[in-house]
């Protein structure tokens, strides 16, 4: 039995899946946190329909990482999906 458990999404949801630093880390851990909850999300079901991994509330180097988990229905995607031109972040502008 893994350690790790997907909650509260249950099997057949959809969800948004956030990985972020707290500062310290690096991307690659982040990628290798992310590849472990893909994995975990696969086995219990819940597919992560959009994901964003990096740098992005941060604490002064901090080390640490936080998973964040939005259950993505059409609209929140329509949301998620606009343009975006920011400082941090930028898709379809």
């Amino acid at each position: 039995m893994s350690r790790y458990r997907i909650l509260p999404s249950k099997q057949g949801d959809e969800v948004i899946a956030i990985v972020n630093s707290m500062g310290g880390t690096p991307i690659s851990e982040l990628y290798t946190v992310y590849a472990a909850l893909a994995e975990q999300a696969e086995q219990h079901g819940v597919k992560i329909v959009r994901r964003l991994i990096g740098h992005y509330i941060t604490s002064l180097e901090m080390a640490g990482v936080s998973i964040t988990l939005v259950k993505a229905d059409e609209e929140i995607l329509h949301f998620y999906d606009a343009p975006v031109n920011t400082p941090a972040l930028r898709w379809g502008a």
